[in-house]
């Protein structure tokens, strides 16, 4: 598995960096022709990167139909077509919807299939501000940027991608700067459901990054009237003392 997830770092290093489009399809089209092992994390990746390319949904569609009966008498294989599902709603394509819809009482896939077809209508809105390059930094690589793009997004739910993105590693200064000044127009205001968890996730994300300079803005966010809001700027500052 070691060397699966060094293969994937390897191909998926150069989207770091000043891709273009094409590039980014090429990239994850060599992926899914490749090493079946890998194809989960790659799949996850497409949550946030603003690809809606048929040529590459059309082969996980593809794999979908081809696959998925057989797939049924081993977990590893049941769960990577699982991911093919999840990643069609990536996709923000409509064409894919019966597809999916082929699985909505399939007690096998249905949680999968039917997460991808909520998600499809979103990621149609989502992708063309994730992967619009006429607000790229050249200063910063093509993932940072990609964050940036959903940070400036006016929808809380985008911005939660992005947040998350941050936790899991894309700690540019820009990045993080962009950050705080999200959280801080945020946190002041009540929210509920996935509003308060996008909000609680800046304030995670912004927390795990460790960084000195936000400490007074999270002290700051512990006054938020969101409950779960002001928990994670406690926690985050518990854990960075």
């Amino acid at each position: 598995m070691r060397r699966c997830l060094a293969l994937l770092v390897s191909i998926c290093a150069g989207a770091t960096f000043a891709a273009t489009p094409d590039e980014d399809v090429q990239r994850y089209l060599e992926i899914f022709k490749g090493d079946p092992r890998i194809h989960g994390m790659a799949c996850e990746d497409l949550a946030w990167k603003g690809i809606s390319d048929p040529r590459l949904f059309d082969l996980l569609e593809q794999r979908i139909l081809a696959e998925e009966k057989a797939a049924r008498d081993s977990r590893p294989d049941k769960d990577r077509i699982a991911r093919y599902m999840r990643a069609l709603g990536f996709s923000g394509q409509m064409k894919y919807r019966p597809t999916l819809s082929r699985f909505g009482l399939d007690v096998v896939y249905m949680r999968y299939a039917g997460q991808a077809i909520d998600d499809l209508p979103q990621y149609a809105r989502w992708n063309p501000q994730i992967s619009a390059r006429e607000k790229f930094d050249p200063a910063l690589g093509d993932d940072a940027n990609r964050v940036m793009n959903m940070l400036r997004s006016d929808d809380l739910l985008l911005q939660r991608i992005g947040a998350k993105r941050v936790y899991f590693g894309v700690t540019d200064d820009a990045v993080l700067e962009m950050l705080a000044a999200r959280l801080k127009e945020a946190y002041p205001r009540s929210w509920e459901g996935d509003e308060a968890d996008a909000v609680a996730w800046m304030a995670k994300a912004l927390g795990h990054a460790a960084r000195e300079k936000y400490r007074s803005l999270l002290e700051e966010v512990q006054s938020s009237p969101t409950r779960g809001v002001r928990n994670q700027a406690a926690s985050a500052l518990r854990q960075n003392r």
